[in-house]
């Protein structure tokens, strides 16, 4: 009696909490079993080198946007055979949506690199992964970024407390899918705004008056990404790619162009969400490579 007592207080407890800012809903076994896949793949693969593993987690039919690496398991694996014993990943936060799982994370000791920021999307299929994207970008510390912050890891925003065993899965809180939707739509009309019509005023309307930003050369704040509008040219464009939103995060593909001083980008950027504004932002940026070796491009994600 007890121990259902407590279960009680405790789902109640959750419930009175989400209902402040999100909506309970259930855990999707598919999407976590997906997330569980992707982080086991990568940990297999870069911090254990177990080139076993590409046939375990790996399709024979894998198709690879990264434009260093070909198609299929014998590409990866004579791509692992390049890695140093010190290689290592670090999995930072992960979304899921459809067959798509989006990972933020850290690389280190991959040949041709240092230390690097990188977004993966993988596609999953039948329990193996199908097809794979990533922008990559070389880490620049928070004590070297313009507003100090670290581009790794993206911190949760809010703890909840977990639910005991025995419980009826009260699963963590999160935004009903409506509030979800929405926030995708926010997302877009914003760098829409900002990088195909470089209108300075959208600022104050998408942007919170405490905006963070991980972005290691934009300071905080909505006069910061004023001031980082202002410098595009007349041409740059922004074209929107997949988006994935879960919790408070949106994660959206793009590629940019008109950028000054770069070449056409892929970025993803991840923005936060808060009572309709954008609150805080980061993003991993590489530049666009057409002639890529398996032929693939690095933009769009499709399908």
């Amino acid at each position: 009696m007890n121990a259902l007592k407590s279960c009680a207080v405790t789902l109640l407890t959750i419930a009175n909490l989400a209902s402040m800012k999100a909506a309970r809903c259930s855990v999707d076994p598919t999407l976590e079993a997906n997330k569980a896949l992707a982080a086991n793949a990568l940990d297999a693969i870069f911090n254990k080198r177990d080139v076993s593993a590409v046939d375990k987690y790996i399709s024979t039919t894998y198709l690879q946007h990264n434009p260093a690496v070909g198609d299929g398991r014998d590409a990866l694996k004579s791509f692992m055979a390049l890695f140093p014993s010190n290689s290592k990943f670090e999995l930072g936060t992960q979304a899921a949506d459809g067959d798509l799982v989006w990972t933020h994370a850290r690389y280190s000791g991959i040949p041709g690199l240092n230390t690097s920021i990188a977004v993966d999307v993988f596609r999953v299929k039948d329990g193996k992964i199908v097809e794979h994207w990533d922008v990559i970008q070389e880490e620049i510390p928070a004590s070297k970024t313009a507003s100090g912050r670290p581009m790794f890891p993206i911190e949760s925003s809010t703890p909840f407390p977990s639910v005991p065993k025995r419980c009826e899965d009260a699963s963590t809180p999160c935004e009903s899918k409506e509030q979800l939707d929405a926030n995708k739509v926010l997302v877009a009309k914003a760098l829409d705004a900002f990088f195909n019509k470089r209108d300075v005023n959208a600022v104050d309307t998408y942007i919170g008056t405490e905006y963070l930003q991980h972005n290691p050369h934009v300071g905080d704040g909505p006069e910061e990404l004023k001031a980082f509008i202002e410098t595009f040219l007349s041409g740059s464009k922004y074209e929107l790619g997949a988006q994935v939103a879960e919790g408070d995060l949106v994660w959206t593909h793009g590629r940019y162009t008109g950028i000054p001083g770069l070449d056409v980008m892929i970025i993803v950027d991840i923005f936060r969400v808060k009572d309709g504004k954008l609150v805080e932002h980061w993003d991993v940026s590489e530049k666009e490579v057409t002639k890529t070796v398996s032929g693939r491009p690095m933009f769009p994600i499709e399908g």
